[in-house]
């Protein structure tokens, strides 16, 4: 016959508590994250000169280097920290930090390669 000990989801009934305040300062590290990203990677597009699709790629390559990195950093146990799925997490914002990045891109490219 084996015992059993009690773990938490024993004690807890099966139920996963989450603090709303500490998922939504979670929320707003990320976003923080996402938009000194976008700002850094539109200053670095317009610096180095890039038009056109390239200046496009390299967002798609910063912002897949965030998603990356994020997910690294949060781990397996990343449901913990974030209620919703990793295509919402990845996604989120998606078109405000392409607008800052843009806005950032041109005026760089403007500020150091056309005057």
């Amino acid at each position: 016959m084996t015992t059993q000990t009690p773990n938490d989801d024993n004690l807890q009934g099966g139920i996963t508590l989450f603090n709303k305040e500490n998922i939504q300062r979670n929320y707003m590290a990320v976003d923080k994250c996402r938009t000194a990203v976008s700002l850094i990677g539109g200053i670095t597009a317009g610096t180095l000169g890039l038009t056109g699709i390239s200046g496009f790629l390299f967002f798609g390559v910063t912002v897949l280097m965030l998603s990356i990195s994020l997910l690294l950093k949060a781990g397996s146990n990343r449901n913990n920290y974030f209620q919703e799925s990793v295509k919402m997490f990845v996604m989120d914002s998606f078109f405000g930090s392409l607008f800052l990045y843009i806005v950032f891109w041109t005026f760089f490219y403007g500020l150091v390669n056309v005057y």
